[in-house]
């Protein structure tokens, strides 16, 4: 570096300088002391020896050797000399300026760099590239307003585009984004080929949402320059989020190619791109490659989870929301998440668990995400048979918005089941109204029929079930309902119909075949009663009252040891089967077991009247 002749500056006068010239030297020289390589000091101080031209007390002579040491790259002499320099009183700011580049660029210390900058700054009546390299300086300390502020002198002395672009940077990390933004198209209007100044205000595009504009940068950029990393880093971001998925894949793939150890970095952003292309399973190799090398952990085991639990690996997907938990035990979302893979499942208790545990984690949830979960925790409620706290919860529900069919529905749904038929039927009215696509009128029309049912409006009941059918002709549910309500009004022809039906549409309903046998025992048609009972017990080997009617059926046919047969199986699966004991005591006392038969008798009174 060549010596700049300035006047000297009274440090008597500036206590502050002074203190700052006492802190730069011992500094320098401490960590000189710690680099020199004790051979060539040696040499070098032979040579000042013997060198007779060279005065040992000028400061200048120290700083010129220190130039020429700097020049050919031998930092940490050319350290020891400006150091010496500053020492015997060198003014020179130069000497300041290529200690501070030595700190910076070489040793890494940004701290010394910027007291060696501060004070050339001081000593030079020209420091724009002081400011330069203390702006820079900064930058390296995160001390961006400082930075930021070094830049805006600079651009006010000598404006040029590395000042837009680096001061857009500081702008950039305090948040200013419009700012950077004026920076960055300032550094391009300068220096169109300015590769970082579009990629850098591309970055704030992708923030702002702005992804075509961001997409326009980064082409530019890539154009201008193909081996920046980041370039494709970003493309790949912002192809990402417009859904060009292979083309995120594409970009992902180019900035590991340039940077290998983007890999690990970039796993969970390829994981996304893999999932919105539907394939899943190397979406989740890549999540598990990002977990494996901890890095977007928390986005990471968030999305496996859910494609863990869109695939039914529920046990998978309950896993890494437990671990998400661990990490984070107040995210609210993510109880919800595992509470909808336990209500999947069928682990209903630990589903309603999770859905009180976010909404108490978080009170400042929307009104919407609140309404879906009281929603799901009222369904869940209704499954395990706790229909006050899902009419609850379904209440909340149409505080919060009177407008849902579905909610309706279950409301009216979880009312029947308590039987407060009038409450159920209002509710499926309400449901009726609010249901404008007809996408839940057979469900509606079945349940209000099942309340007017238990409200023995048989006739209401029936035009209900019909009207059901129409929307869902092939349901066995609703033929086996109605059924029940002919069989009430004594239609057996009818009744006998819709259960055949029932039977034809699900040759598992075990309700219709009993049904149906009871009703052919009552005409007689004792062979065919048999026949339906069998295929009911065949189809439910616990269902005691078709065991109880089969021995009835026997006991007509005079197959009394079938009968007896059929009512011990019926008294052992239900105990508290008065008829059972009422019919075994008949076959006893006709098979001459008296004592037996009186047992019964007394069993079948103490049940009548307890």
């Amino acid at each position: 570096m060549t010596s700049n002749q300035n006047k000297p500056v009274n440090s008597s006068n500036n206590p502050e300088l002074e203190k700052i010239k006492s802190s730069i030297l011992q500094r320098g020289l401490n960590l000189a002391r710690s680099l020199e390589s004790s051979q060539r000091l040696e040499e070098v101080e032979l040579t000042i020896k013997t060198d007779d031209d060279f005065d040992r007390n000028d400061p200048q002579a120290w700083v010129e050797l220190g130039d020429k040491y700097y020049e050919s790259d031998e930092f940490q002499l050319a350290l020891q000399h400006y150091s010496e320099a500053i020492r015997l009183g060198s003014t020179d700011s130069s000497a300041y300026l290529t200690l501070g580049l030595i700190y910076l660029e070489n040793l890494g210390e940004d701290n010394l760099a910027v007291d060696n900058f501060t004070k050339s700054i001081e000593l030079d009546p020209d420091p724009h590239m002081a400011y330069y390299y203390r702006g820079l300086a900064y930058q390296g300390l995160e001390n961006h307003e400082a930075a930021r502020d070094d830049f805006t002198k600079l651009i006010s002395l000598q404006p040029g585009w590395e000042y837009y672009l680096h001061r857009g940077i500081s702008n950039q990390a305090l948040g200013d984004f419009e700012n950077t933004i004026d920076d960055y198209t300032t550094t391009i209007s300068l220096n169109s080929n300015s590769y970082k100044a579009y990629e850098n205000r591309a970055e704030i595009y992708i923030d702002n949402g702005e992804l075509s504009a961001a997409i326009k940068d980064l082409n530019r950029a890539i154009r201008i320059n193909k081996t920046s990393e980041k370039s494709y880093y970003l493309r790949g971001l912002a192809n990402l989020e417009i859904e060009n998925f292979e083309g995120a894949i594409e970009d992902f793939n180019q900035a590991i190619k340039l940077e290998s150890q983007l890999e690990e970095i970039l796993a969970y952003y390829k994981g996304k791109a893999y999932e919105g292309l539907d394939d899943f399973e190397l979406a989740i190799q890549h999540y598990t490659y990002a977990l494996e090398n901890e890095f977007n952990v928390e986005n990471a085991l968030s999305c496996r989870g859910d494609l863990y639990a869109d695939s039914e690996q529920y046990d998978l997907a309950i896993a890494d929301f437990t671990k998400l938990l661990e990490i984070n035990p107040e995210n609210s979302l993510t109880y919800f998440s595992r509470a909808y893979v336990y209500k999947n499942k069928g682990d209903y208790e630990s589903a309603i668990n999770d859905f009180s545990r976010g909404l108490e984690a978080n009170i400042d949830l929307s009104i919407d995400i609140r309404n879906c979960i009281y929603s799901a925790r009222g369904l869940s409620f209704q499954l395990i048979g706790n229909y006050k706290k899902s009419i609850h919860d379904f209440s909340i529900y149409i505080k919060n918005n009177d407008g849902e069919c579905f909610i309706y529905l279950n409301r009216g749904i979880a009312y029947g089941c308590i039987e407060n038929f009038q409450n159920s039927i209002s509710d499926l009215n309400k449901a009726l109204e609010l249901d404008h696509d007809g996408e839940f009128k057979d469900t509606i029309y079945y349940f209000r029929g099942l309340a007017y049912q238990g409200l023995n409006d048989l006739n209401s009941s029936i035009q209900d079930f019909s009207k059901s059918l129409e929307f869902n002709p092939n349901d066995s549910n609703t033929y086996l309902a109605r059924g029940n309500s002919f069989m009430c009004l004594k239609n057996i022809k009818a009744a006998i119909s819709d259960y055949s039906n029932a039977i034809a549409f699900d040759d598992k309903c075990s309700e219709a075949y009993f049904q149906r046998g009871n009703l052919y025992l009552d005409l007689g048609r004792l062979e065919d009663g048999l026949y339906d009972y069998s295929q009911a017990i065949s189809i439910d080997p616990n269902y005691s009252l078709a065991y109880c009617n089969r021995g009835l059926t026997y006991q007509r046919l005079g197959n009394f040891e079938n009968a007896l047969s059929d009512y011990d199986q019926a008294t052992k699966l239900n105990p508290e089967l008065r008829e059972a004991y009422l019919n075994r005591s008949e076959v006893r006392e006709i098979l001459g077991d008296t004592q037996g038969s009186q047992e019964d008798a007394g069993m079948a009174m103490k049940l009548m009247n307890s």
